[in-house]
């Protein structure tokens, strides 16, 4: 029996995205589940497998038609085993070994990566390729991913962990980070982050009660239904969140010298308030020629870049 089909996974913090392409790079069916990380690792590699499966029972393709799986998960990961060391974002999680769980359960090659260099991986080769040639990558989600592509290359570092820009410190001795230490630019920008800047100002009775007890709850959401609605601080908070984007883009402008930034993720909205402030503080404050033909934009990442880019994970790897 000819082998033809590729199951593409992407883990997220909040929920899974599972997609079975054939060798075409067409997506033949989709699934999705909440990936509850707070019930372990051991639960959701076993509701991950039930998902895998339902996709192939209902499409009627047998194990033995696969040729492959190719699965993005946030990090750091040791990409050439397969295994998630940690994540800040999923407590308890050590040392899981995808690959391993997948081989065994599924008897075919099981290819491990970065979620935001397997989105990487599928913008450049779909929309990117043979326009730019030097790219960093910024998803704002429940963290802060990201990762350095180089005319398709992804840069991957000793370990496999490089990319990891949001453990860079923009404040000394400032917000604890989910990775251990305090002031990285995730725990000021991220979804997670904002909610502990919130949490500050709720604690502070004396400042900004009136926006505080106007947030439906202590997400970026509720602070972005309240800028839409023209509330100057919410507004405001954004162009902070912003003058923190800037100040790690600056250094990551400075280091690696892109010709293109692109920012997207779970905020993707909130984004036309915190950009503005983003860009202002690179054009005063980054190295003048490193800025000069640099274009920042925002994007919107589709789910199908993440499944493409499992898809060649696959591909090129077997």
């Amino acid at each position: 029996m000819k082998k033809k089909y590729i199951v593409c996974i992407d883990l997220g913090g909040n929920t899974t995205k599972l997609a079975l392409m054939n060798l075409n790079g067409k997506i033949l069916c989709k699934d999705h589940f909440l990936t509850m990380s707070k019930l372990g690792s051991d639960r959701y590699l076993k509701t991950l497998e039930d998902h895998i499966d339902l996709l192939l029972v209902s499409n009627k393709i047998k194990k033995k038609e696969l040729i492959g799986i190719g699965m993005g998960s946030p990090g750091p990961i040791d990409i050439n085993k397969g295994i998630m060391l940690y994540s800040a974002n999923f407590p308890g999680w050590k040392n899981v070994n995808f690959k391993l769980f997948l081989e065994n359960k599924y008897e075919v090659p099981a290819f491990f990566e970065n979620d935001v260099n397997m989105v990487g991986l599928g913008e450049y080769y779909l929309n990117l390729q043979g326009k730019y040639r030097h790219i960093i990558i910024l998803t704002l989600g429940t963290g802060l991913g990201g990762t350095y592509i180089e005319n398709g290359k992804i840069l991957h570092g000793r370990n496999g962990f490089a990319g990891e820009f949001g453990h860079i410190q923009i404040v000394e001795k400032g917000i604890p980070c989910g990775c251990g230490s305090n002031g990285c630019l995730e725990a000021y920008i991220s979804a997670s982050g904002i909610k502990k800047r919130l949490q500050k100002l709720k604690a502070n009775k004396k400042t900004n009660t009136e926006f505080i007890l106007r947030l439906d709850d202590l997400t970026p959401k509720s602070v972005y239904k309240l800028a839409e609605e023209g509330n100057g601080y919410a507004i405001s908070f954004f162009r902070d969140t912003g003058y923190y984007l800037g100040i790690g883009l600056k250094t990551i402008i400075n280091i690696f010298n892109p010709d293109l930034i692109l920012i997207g993720g779970g905020m993707f909205r909130s984004l036309k308030y915190i950009l503005p402030s983003t860009k202002k503080y690179i054009k005063e404050n980054a190295f003048f020629v490193m800025v000069k033909d640099l274009e920042i934009k925002k994007i919107n990442f589709s789910e199908k870049l993440a499944f493409y880019g499992a898809f060649l994970l696959v591909k090129n790897g077997i």
